[in-house]
């Protein structure tokens, strides 16, 4: 009996270590345009005529499953517009189109390259550069936090903060853009660079 007693000791220990706290790290968020791929090259979109999606991803997920986010994001041009925003598991939106304070009816399973927590439509009718902002809600549950927030399921609920997936990390920054223009590469002749070798 004193042995079970020491080992369930041990076992709530370990567990308590373990247990996320409020304000622990819970993952990086970003914004992309696949909903398979989350690189830099996804996070840029040539932008036409027609409707196109852009989607909320939440990487290196520190929980197995999502009960909530928070989440806000705007653009530097107000010709951007979101006609829909729509996610998984009985997704319900209590914020705003661009002020996300959401939570799903069935905790949302997280895999481990990442996952699409919500799916926006946008239209946006220009070809000019237009950068796009992620961070917290003005909800702001995690108090000194102003990056978005994941909620873990279970009685206790924990608020996590993530980092962005670019920019300063837990700030308001630009994630992704819109017809972002390429970094001009200085274009070399054949004389220029033979003279390096004489």
């Amino acid at each position: 009996m004193k042995t079970l007693f020491t080992i369930s000791l041990l076992c709530l220990i370990a567990c308590t270590a373990l247990a996320q706290e409020p304000g622990d790290y819970g993952g990086t968020m970003g914004l992309y345009f696949s909903d398979t791929e989350f690189s830099s090259s996804t996070a840029n979109i040539d932008t036409g005529a027609a409707p196109f999606s852009m989607y909320l991803v939440l990487l290196d997920g520190q929980i197995e499953t999502l009960a909530a986010y928070e989440a806000q994001f705007s653009f530097t041009s107000e010709e951007v517009f979101i006609l829909d925003a729509t996610g998984p598991n009985g997704w319900t939106n209590f914020g705003s189109i661009t002020d996300h304070m959401a939570g799903y009816m069935t905790p949302l399973p997280l895999a481990a390259s990442g996952s699409v927590i919500s799916t926006m439509t946008l239209l946006y009718p220009g070809t000019d550069q237009v950068d796009i902002f992620l961070g917290g809600s003005t909800l702001e549950s995690l108090p000194g936090w102003d990056g978005p927030v994941i909620v873990a399921p279970g009685p206790d609920q924990p608020l996590l903060a993530c980092d962005l997936s670019s920019g300063a990390s837990g700030t308001t920054d630009v994630v992704a853009w819109l017809n972002r223009v390429p970094v001009a590469v200085e274009n070399h002749s054949l004389s220029e660079v033979k003279s390096l070798f004489e």
